[in-house]
């Protein structure tokens, strides 16, 4: 191994790259090319044919007589009857946890006029996580402007406690939305309850809750289909 010669200026020189191109390295990238393009405008087509998923809201109108308001668990073994009322309108096989914001008590103030104060749009997140999770925030539940609902096609799932003549104003409240096209489900709280659901005898989406659990901070409903 000779020794450097690091007095050369033209040691230091950096060598020049080979640029000989190599027709078969040259030719697969063309290829690579044109299968990518070919690759992206099928997806394209095909993204396009897909047909576009409805915006469907469920939202919840709890009576403001209820001292449930806060966090309710339902978990699949105890929603089978309402969830299979909800089928067509969520997405997914399993329902697991749905919570409501916390300062909602505050936020539900149902008016003759079937109105919530400060309340626009709704959210409503759902997460697979395993089993469907669904958040509602129904601080947004009424449009202020509309008096009403602001998007077609919904569900209100109305949760009554108590007897039904202690919630007159939730379901004259629901009632009125009759008008409108959307599905109304009510869940009735409580064991002390006139099942005849006086003027409610003609609605086929009323959910009897049997049951009222607290565990570790969470109500649980057991309900029944009527």
């Amino acid at each position: 191994m000779g020794t450097p010669d690091i007095g050369n200026p033209e040691y230091f020189r950096p060598s020049s790259p080979d640029l000989t191109l190599d027709p078969k390295l040259f030719i697969m990238q063309i290829l690579a090319i044109f299968s990518l393009a070919a690759l992206l405008s099928c997806a394209t087509s095909t993204i396009a044919w897909l047909p576009p998923s409805p915006a469907r809201n469920v939202y919840f109108l709890l009576d403001i007589a209820s001292d449930h308001l806060g966090y309710f668990k339902l978990q699949q073994n105890i929603f089978e009857g309402l969830f299979n009322q909800l089928r067509n309108i969520i997405s997914g096989t399993r329902v697991g946890v749905i919570t409501f914001d916390e300062n909602v008590q505050q936020l539900i103030k149902l008016d003759s006029n079937l109105k919530l104060a400060d309340i626009t749009t709704t959210k409503v997140t759902v997460r697979n996580l395993g089993n469907v999770f669904i958040e509602i925030n129904i601080r947004d539940l009424f449009s202020p402007s509309e008096g009403g609902l602001p998007n077609a096609s919904n569900v209100i799932v109305v949760f009554i406690r108590g007897r039904i003549s202690d919630n007159a104003n939730a379901i004259a409240a629901a009632n009125r939305l009759r008008a409108k096209p959307i599905r109304i489900i009510y869940v009735v709280i409580g064991t002390d309850v006139d099942l005849t659901l006086a003027g409610l005898a003609s609605s086929t989406d009323i959910v009897l809750a049997t049951d009222v659990v607290e565990v570790d901070g969470y109500v649980q409903l057991v309900l029944n289909k009527l």
